[in-house]
């Protein structure tokens, strides 16, 4: 049983976070920096921003004006000196991690703040190990919404792609403070993963390989417990409404912000509902007007700000 939110928000460990990758560059190739570097390093000032606005309004739901205002004054410079810290910290601490000259090294960056202003930043080393500044350009290409348009292969289609098998809850999932905002507090998300029958989805399984789908109480679906989930119908690409309950993540707004996608409401199907073969017949399951179902061996898209954009294929037991 979960805690009430005045527990949750009062408990001394409780923290507002954000994840997102970071890149450490060896200060040769920084001086000055090519243009592949130049490219990661503009999305990243872009990103940035966007993750301390995200922290602000955060910082604001959960009435800790003073830090608000702090992020807000501040700007992204303000975590840009944690993760670089982070990052200069964990190289020295392994100098396997630090990038010779024409490489680069990646990390995955949780980055956490109390209601006192304390950040700590907890930074894992991805793999693979060392690449080449000659590789970051697909890095930065992975970040930038997919074309707008271009729909998915057919569901009865082999693809060529080692996709994300994308399951979805059991039990519905309240929509709160704790899944609009990314929060210290995942009990729902752990729990929504613990009730997966994909013997793939573990706890530490990444979510380019396997995820699961929430939905709230009225059955629309909101989110995957790692990432923001994007569907095709009606000739676009949409995604859950904010109102459905959702995390509003980073990678989520650049999508609608750059025209990849709209708001929409995507249902859990009707009893009964079969797997289907087309794009034409997925196209058709809006009916009356009313929000559009998922479909079980749909492709979809996925994203989140440390793996990018990826693709899934639904599967509904």
């Amino acid at each position: 049983m979960f805690s009430t939110s005045e527990e949750i928000v009062s408990s001394p460990k409780f923290r507002i976070i954000t994840t997102l990758k970071y890149i450490l560059f060896n200060q040769a190739d920084l001086n000055p920096p090519q243009d592949d570097v130049k490219d990661w390093q503009n999305q990243h000032e872009t990103n940035l921003a966007l993750h301390t606005e995200r922290l602000q309004k955060s910082a604001e739901a959960f009435g800790w004006n003073d830090l608000a205002t702090h992020i807000q004054q501040s700007g992204p410079s303000l975590l840009e000196q944690h993760l670089f810290q982070a990052a200069q910290n964990q190289s020295k601490n392994d100098p396997s991690l630090d990038p010779e000259a024409g490489s680069f090294r990646m990390f995955r960056t949780r980055l956490e703040i109390s209601n006192t202003g304390s950040i700590t930043v907890t930074i894992t080393a991805m793999t693979p190990a060392s690449q080449p500044i000659s590789l970051l350009t697909h890095e930065t290409s992975v970040f930038n919404p997919p074309p707008r348009q271009s729909p998915p292969p057919l569901v009865s289609d082999p693809s060529p792609e080692s996709l994300c098998q994308l399951g979805v809850d059991t039990q519905a999932t309240a929509s709160t403070l704790f899944t609009t905002h990314k929060t210290s507090y995942r009990a729902p998300y752990d729990t929504a993963r613990s009730r997966s029958h994909s013997p793939q989805l573990t706890p530490t399984t990444p979510p380019t390989k396997a995820e699961v789908l929430l939905f709230n109480p009225q059955r629309e679906i909101t989110e995957a417990s790692f990432s923001t989930v994007y569907f095709f119908r009606g000739g676009q690409w949409i995604t859950p409404h904010a109102s459905c309950g959702g995390n509003l993540g980073v990678t989520r707004r650049r999508a609608l912000a750059g025209g990849f996608c709209v708001e929409g409401v995507v249902t859990l199907p009707s009893s009964g509902a079969g797997p289907l073969q087309s794009k034409k017949q997925i196209e058709e399951t809006r009916v009356g007007g009313q929000p559009w179902q998922i479909q079980h061996g749909e492709i979809v898209w996925l994203s989140n700000a440390v793996r990018g954009f990826f693709k899934a294929r639904v599967a509904l037991v």
